[in-house]
């Protein structure tokens, strides 16, 4: 068996294994990358730029190109690579550092990168093209092209036709070169303090004098994988960064099936993702006690869902499974000019604004009487909407250190004064907030808003951070402080929510779960296919969910068959079942309904979309190998 080896031929520097031969010119510091089964050239010419993407491109300075081997050990193993160095002998660019490595057992190419900051100046890096303007389709004949999107949170992923696609975390490109299958899978790998972004386009991406996006050479079918931050990653003067994050390229698993669970299990094992199973319903307090997605129930209290947990244990439901309640403490700034519980969580404030009430005043109080009866205790927390009060108490806990637009009124969702997740001050509050409630009990979280907590413009009292790995860092103090079996949920919906935050899987090994949909009761079948069309990352790296389902809507039950539809689907295709109607207010038959989705799926592995690429906007057809020779199908009806 041929293990990965490094050697030279003339001018150019062969780096292979037995699945991939990469052909690096010494010269250009230019990549080619050959399935090495077929022969067949599948990428060519990479280039590898830093900070050049959507900026006016000045003349390329006289650079300097030297290599070396390099070995690495990971998770995959023992890598074996080739380091390029790009020393610019003009201007004041940095030397740029492009790391490629195989290893012996795996097909896709590892991507890492960093830079030496030689200047007198420090120089905030943002944008990476660790490959840029790939040549793809060399020498072939490209039929039914289709490609799809590594989705996450709320955002839509479809199979698409063609080729072309512009996509964060990840994409694959299958196609037929004339009657053989061919299929491309790129994205990120380990996660750290950069986005990915993932382009397959026709023709090089500029910028022109007016800023607006123009493409150069169309008939150039090429292929670029960024390593992307809005505020950048800061190295001062005479230090070596090497970037944490790595970026993955397979082009020679044929079946995309296949190509997409070898990088969803990729991609947990570089981020030691373990999502925790929600082998439970969880009762959504809030969606309850609303009157348009529950049944306008005012349990949204600690009374109020200690009562339900007694009621689910009167009725059952705990032979089958415990129930998870979630207490929602989600006073907005509009009720008291701005002061709210959220940075002070604390039971003074939770039960000043009505969350935690008597005999329950307590989350000590609350999560011990939950768990007496059987269930589980959840909560919920805004990501950075801090109380008016909590930030003119602690101005320097927040970004910019600055609360000068603490009296413009604003949404909820947007506002001026938010945190900043890397003040060490802060960081303690936060991490003692979790040991706390670790003490008391609590179980689970949700994280509402998380998009707040992406600062695009930076403002952190901890320069080294990035915007990115700012964000993961509210997660990760959670995880410190509640523990390894906590429940984390992501509602990453994205979008306008705040600054336009893109859906990403940055919080991949710290996040649990993530919500596909907004605010939503009801069920349709893009939901069932926006989770189903992740099955190579649902359950290895995150469970996905739809948001709550109520079994009565508008004082009407829904009928029995789309009740056992959805939860045939939820179960089977995601992972999570939140529900909105009260244990109290369920009928014999959907309680009986209900326990029948647990246990829920365990392991790695979730149901194959089998006719994905026949066309169909929703796949019909689910398959689950149980074992060798034995599988269970879903068929869909989407109509």
């Amino acid at each position: 068996m041929m293990s990965v080896r490094v050697t030279e031929q003339d001018s150019w520097i062969v780096l292979q294994n037995r699945f991939v031969r990469l052909m690096i010119d010494s010269g250009t510091g230019k990549w080619s990358g050959i399935d090495s089964r077929s022969g067949l050239t599948m990428v060519a010419d990479a280039e590898f730029r830093v900070d050049k993407a959507g900026h006016r491109v000045w003349p390329e300075p006289k650079t300097a190109i030297t290599w070396r081997r390099c070995q690495r050990r990971s998770v995959f193993g023992r890598g074996l690579g080739v380091e390029l160095r790009f020393e610019p002998q003009q201007g004041y660019e940095p030397v740029r550092l492009l790391q490629l490595f195989l290893y012996r057992d795996e097909r896709f190419v590892e991507l890492a990168w960093g830079i030496e900051n030689q200047k007198s100046f420090p120089m905030r890096i943002t944008d990476v093209e660790v490959v840029y303007a790939a040549e793809l389709f060399r020498g072939q004949r490209v039929n039914g092209a289709r490609t799809l999107r590594s989705g996450a949170g709320a955002e839509p992923n479809f199979v698409e036709r063609g080729w072309e696609i512009e996509a964060w975390n990840g994409a694959m490109l299958t196609y037929r070169n004339g009657e053989q299958r061919r299929t491309i899978v790129a994205g990120g790998l380990a996660y750290a303090e950069f986005a990915r972004r993932v382009e397959i386009l026709r023709g090089r991406k500029a910028v022109g004098a007016d800023g607006n996006i123009r493409f150069e050479q169309r008939r150039l079918r090429n292929l670029n994988i960024l390593c992307t931050d809005p505020h950048g990653k800061l190295v001062p003067p005479g230090e070596r960064y090497l970037c944490p994050d790595t970026s993955y390229l397979d082009f020679v698993t044929e079946n995309p099936f296949e190509a997409l669970e070898r990088y969803g299990m990729a991609l947990r094992k570089a981020n030691d993702a373990h999502p925790n199973v929600y082998d439970f319903p969880t009762l959504c307090g809030w969606m309850v006690s609303t009157k348009n997605l529950g049944e306008g129930k005012p349990i949204n209290n600690s009374p109020g869902l200690v009562e339900q947990t007694e009621i689910a244990r009167e009725r059952g439901l705990m032979k089958y499974t415990p129930l998870a309640v979630r207490l929602e403490p989600d006073y907005y700034c509009y009720g008291n000019w701005g002061d709210t519980q959220q940075g002070w969580w604390d039971d003074a404030h939770w039960e000043k604004y009505g969350s935690l009430r008597k005999p329950y005043e307590t989350f000590r109080k609350f999560c011990r009487a939950v768990a007496e009866r059987g269930g589980i205790p959840f909560t919920y927390f805004q990501a950075s909407m801090p109380s008016n009060d909590f930030a003119l108490c602690h101005p320097d806990w927040m970004l910019h250190d600055d609360i000068s637009r603490l009296h413009v009124n604003h949404y909820h969702h947007r506002p001026f004064v938010r945190y900043d997740y890397t003040n060490p001050e802060f960081q303690k509050h936060v991490l003692d907030v979790w040991r706390r409630l670790r003490r008391c009990g609590l179980k689970g979280v949700k994280f509402d808003y998380p998009e707040t907590a992406w600062a695009k413009d930076g403002g952190f009292d901890n320069p080294s951070y990035t915007t990115t790995s700012a964000y993961v860092e509210l997660f990760r103090l959670c995880r410190r402080g509640l523990g390894p079996d906590a429940y984390i949920h992501e509602r990453i919906l994205g979008a306008n929510v705040h600054e336009n935050v893109p859906r990403l899987d940055v919080t991949a090994g710290v996040v649990d779960l993530q919500r596909v949909w907004n605010d939503s009761s009801h069920f349709e079948p893009e939901m069932a296919s926006r989770i189903g069309l992740r099955w190579y990352k649902n359950r290895s790296v995150f469970i996905y969910y739809p948001d709550g389902k109520s079994f009565i809507r508008d004082g009407k039950a829904l009928p029995a068959y789309k009740r056992q539809a959805l939860l045939t689907l939820i179960g089977f295709l995601g992972g999570r079942l939140e529900i909105g109607t009260s244990i109290g207010s369920m009928t014999d038959a959907m309680l009986h309904d209900l326990t029948r989705i647990f246990p829920m799926f365990g392991g790695t592995q979730s149901p194959r979309p089998v006719d994905m690429l026949t066309g169909k906007r929703h796949p019909e057809v689910y398959l689950y190998t149980v074992a060798d020779g034995w599988w269970q199908v879903v068929l869909v009806n989407n109509g």
